[in-house]
């Protein structure tokens, strides 16, 4: 309750956010353990790379796939896991879903679980992954995510915003 979590990434949004403590649901998984983290960065609304995160609180690792569900060479922060993971059942319903959510910004990251009965879950949309300041290995990565962000956007949406204001 004490952390002003701007302070920690410069992350305007947080700002001016009074701290809260939120109760959330817990995800029941079929073996119990800490549900994996499906996260989609999406583009204009456009998915286009994807990561699951595994084994979080443990030895967090890092697996990112493009969206047809094929494995990339791409590491950030943690390591990769050696597991083959399946593309999940729900899979295109999570692209549909991440495609609506972020269809007004310019790059946002979405991210969903799966629980025990098989139901996707929200889980938030992050515009500030890892601050930014965390690099992707290789580095050409860097460059590719940044090409897909159209910065006019922004320029457009803060007109509207502007307008509105008036």
């Amino acid at each position: 309750m004490q952390d002003n979590y701007y302070w920690r990434g410069r992350e305007w949004p947080y700002k001016e956010v009074l701290p809260r403590i939120i109760c959330e649901e817990i995800i029941s998984t079929e073996d119990s353990s800490l549900p994996k983290d499906y996260k989609l960065f999406c583009f204009s609304g456009i998915p286009k790379v994807a990561f699951v995160a595994s084994d979080r609180g443990m030895d967090t690792k890092f697996d990112f796939y493009d969206i047809l569900w094929n494995k990339l060479p791409l590491s950030q922060h943690y390591p990769n896991s050696n597991l083959d993971m399946k593309k999940p059942l729900q899979w295109e319903e999570m692209i549909k879903l991440a495609s609506k959510l972020s269809k007004q910004f310019p790059h946002v990251r979405v991210d969903f679980y799966i629980d025990a009965n098989g139901y996707i879950k929200f889980g938030e949309m992050t515009f500030y992954h890892f601050s930014g300041f965390q690099v992707f290995e290789p580095r050409e990565y860097d460059e590719l995510f940044g090409s897909w962000i159209d910065l006019s956007l922004v320029e457009k949406n803060q007109k509207k915003d502007d307008n509105v204001r008036k």
